[in-house]
């Protein structure tokens, strides 16, 4: 089987790293629109047998839902920053 794996954190805690450059609202927009450009392009892929999204973030579960993905609900998010 050929699969994919996505990963997605909470938008709300994506991009710290940026905390001193951007607003909270910004990094949420940044990290919302790139979460936008890799589901258009998770949905172009065609060689993959099984999409899995690895998340606790509600939207992106019901996003995963839509597309009839797996979802592996992650329990605790550990972030590297």
């Amino acid at each position: 089987m050929r699969a994919l794996l996505l990963p997605v954190k909470d938008l709300h805690n994506a991009k710290k790293r940026l905390m001193g450059v951007l607003t909270p609202e910004e990094r949420f927009a940044l990290a919302g629109a790139m979460l936008a450009d890799t589901v258009r392009a998770v949905r172009g892929v065609r060689w993959v047998d099984k999409i899995f999204v690895v998340t606790n973030y509600e939207p992106v579960m019901q996003l995963a839902e839509q597309g009839r993905w797996e979802i592996l609900r992650e329990e605790q998010q550990i972030s590297e920053y």
